[in-house]
């Protein structure tokens, strides 16, 4: 049972990375090629240190002709492979000089091209493994964008930091330092086996016996390394999270004289990640210590077994010394393979981890018909939506036409942000439908059918680029001229042309370096600048001040007879003019109609206007809407 699930963890860790190999698959099997080469130079030291170790106890192999020699390869092993050697190589009527310095620099020539062809490789597969690396941060980056709103919303953004740079680089480790080792260690353990057996079996079980305890050891750790492994990262994870959310806030924190607060916070953070992390360390590291004991024991015992041997005479002097030689050689391959393995475990805590990432399915499928344009009226059915045990929405019904401009107002928590985001489809409604020009929102693509729409938001969002960036963020082929249009439309292209490098101002983190008007100006310069059929304005001017409402409500109020346009709106004032007013509560429609019918007959209309203006005003408004 436990090598069957050995072996799916391999497989389904296999399975993640195979479609990112599958670009380098010459360069593995080139790379693979080279460990074979490094393994077979590597096995052949032995076999070079064999001539030099006969020269030095036995000169009298070299400075005469050479002796017919009856050994065959059934018969090879370490009391005979050096004779063999200098007979092969044929320096026995060379000074004892010259075959010395012939072994040695064979051996030092053998040792160079296999540390060139080792340095090769490793570039080699750290290329491979950081294009793979790469690519795996991309397919997870890419499935977190097609997730809807709500799973985001329901996450620590800063885990998902993590998860790309910590969990991708654990996975691809296999690649370089992994691969190397599960393909050189058991064929040199393979064949230095094969040469310690062939010289004395009961010697070469005592030599390999230290191999089945590394195994043993490892695989009484497997589960508790793959449990430390899993708490450490996650607790990196929530480090992560901490530290996102302590910069992305760093006005609130200093507003708040929070610095020292959010400190302790960050080291009670640290301390807690610490005694995981050493917990973590110290069983992955626990095995060290007894492999070191375990490797010590079989080095003792292998060299008294080996000395027993040699003086019962089953074992030449030359063959003494290159079984114990052999024998450690063979203690470095059995360590690197069972420390792979080890390693291989926490690969698969961050196979997990990706996996159930990647396994978070979207609530939202795409659909298959482009959408070509909007044309008459955009429908919701009965509409109901939930997060979990609350219901946020309750069988909405609305049309709006096309050259429309609706208003939704109402209370906080009424449902209008909930419907904008079934409107432009991050979700979808537990019961009921949207259709566009009398087809299900459903059967469209997502991105043709977003395509209708911009948006300005409440407080809206800028990327650390130049201005010009930010206008056309998101669209090819669009012109400066354009650009200049959109952002003379928005009251923007004064202010923008004022800055000593225009429209290549960077605006910094969120656009840091703009003022909360100029930003909402900007944005709507970024909604308008392709004409877009449907343009959305979520409390766009809620968060200003008189002077920057102003400006942008002018702006506002410039675009909106060019477009379908739907506003939620705290400040009614945004709204008179709507064509249509649209009141919600608790998740369902109140009433709907015009300022003024609304005036009459809706008491929540009412009771929010009356929350705004006085008396005087709100009839002020109300002969001037007439």
């Amino acid at each position: 049972m436990a090598s069957t699930k050995a072996s799916s963890g391999f497989s389904d860790l296999l399975a993640l990375i195979r479609p990112h190999l599958k670009p380098f698959r010459w360069f593995l099997v080139l790379l693979v090629a080279g460990f074979l080469i490094e393994t077979a130079l590597t096995s052949l030291r032995p076999l070079v240190m064999a001539p030099i170790l006969n020269l030095i106890l036995h000169p009298e192999l070299v400075g005469q002709p050479a002796p017919e020699l009856n050994i065959t390869w059934r018969s090879l092993d370490l009391n005979n492979i050096g004779v063999w050697a200098i007979s092969l190589a044929g320096v026995q009527n060379q000074s004892l000089f010259r075959a010395a310095l012939f072994f040695s620099g064979l051996f030092f020539f053998v040792t160079i091209i296999s540390s060139a062809i080792s340095y090769a490789g490793l570039l080699l597969s750290a290329w491979i493994r950081h294009k793979v690396r790469r690519a795996l941060e991309l397919q997870l980056f890419t499935h977190l964008l097609s997730l809807p709103l709500r799973y985001h919303f329901s996450q620590r953004s800063g885990t998902f930091v993590a998860r790309l740079e910590d969990d991708t680089g654990e996975v691809t480790r296999f690649i370089d330092s992994t691969l190397r080792t599960f393909v050189m260690s058991p064929l040199l353990i393979l064949f230095y086996g094969t040469l310690m057996v062939s010289t004395n079996p009961k010697l070469a079980v005592a030599a390999v016996g230290g191999g089945f305890l590394h195994m043993m050891l490892t695989k009484g750790m497997e589960k508790p390394i793959r449990r430390a492994a899993k708490h450490s990262a996650w607790e990196s994870a929530n480090l992560s999270a901490r530290l996102h959310e302590a910069f992305t806030s760093i006005r609130v924190i200093k507003i708040f004289c929070a610095e020292r607060l959010e400190i302790a916070r960050l080291w009670d953070d640290f301390n807690r990640i610490l005694r995981v992390q050493m917990f973590d360390v110290m069983i992955r590291n626990v095995q060290r210590p007894f492999r070191t004991l375990v490797d010590a024991a079989v080095q003792i015992g292998v060299t008294l077994f080996a000395i027993y041997e040699l003086s019962e005479g089953r074992l030449s002097t030359e063959g003494f010394f290159l079984f114990v030689y052999v024998g450690m050689s063979t203690l470095g391959p059995i360590s690197n393979l069972a420390g792979a393995i080890s390693n291989l475990h926490l690969a698969y805590v961050a196979r997990d981890r990706m996996h159930s990432l990647l396994s978070t399915a979207s609530s939202v499928t795409d659909g298959s018909r482009d959408v070509e344009s909007f044309n008459s009226c955009i429908e919701i059915r009965n509409a109901s939506y939930s997060y979990g045990a609350v219901q946020a929405l309750r069988n909405v019904s609305l049309s709006i036409h096309k050259g429309e401009t609706v208003a939704l107002v109402g209370p906080s928590g009424a449902g209008k942000s909930t419907l904008i985001d079934l409107l432009v489809r991050f979700d979808d409604p537990t019961s009921g439908s949207i259709a566009l020009d009398g087809q299900d929102i459903k059967g469209f693509s997502q991105d043709g059918y977003r395509r209708l729409f911009r948006m300005v938001p409440q407080e809206s969002m800028l990327f650390n680029a130049s201005l010009y960036d930010n206008i056309v963020y998101g669209r090819s082929g669009i012109t400066k001229e354009q650009v200049e249009a959109a952002a003379a439309t928005a009251n923007s292209h004064e202010f923008i042309t004022a800055l000593p490098e225009g429209y290549a101002t960077h605006v910094g983190d969120r656009g840091i370096r703009l003022s909360g008007g100029q930003r909402q100006r900007v944005a709507l310069a970024r909604a308008i600048v392709d004409n877009p059929s449907i343009l959305i304005l979520d409390e766009a001017t809620s968060a200003l001040d008189s002077e920057s409402e102003r400006q942008v409500q002018s702006a506002i109020d410039r675009v909106l007879g060019s477009v379908t346009a739907v506003i939620i709106a705290h400040r009614l004032s945004t709204v008179l003019h709507a064509n249509k007013i649209v009141v919600m509560d608790k998740g369902v429609i109140v009433d709907s109609g015009s300022h003024q019918d609304l005036l009459e007959r809706c008491a929540l209309y009412k009771r929010l206007c009356e929350l705004q203006f006085d008396e005087r005003l709100m009839q002020s408004l109300a002969v001037k809407d007439s």
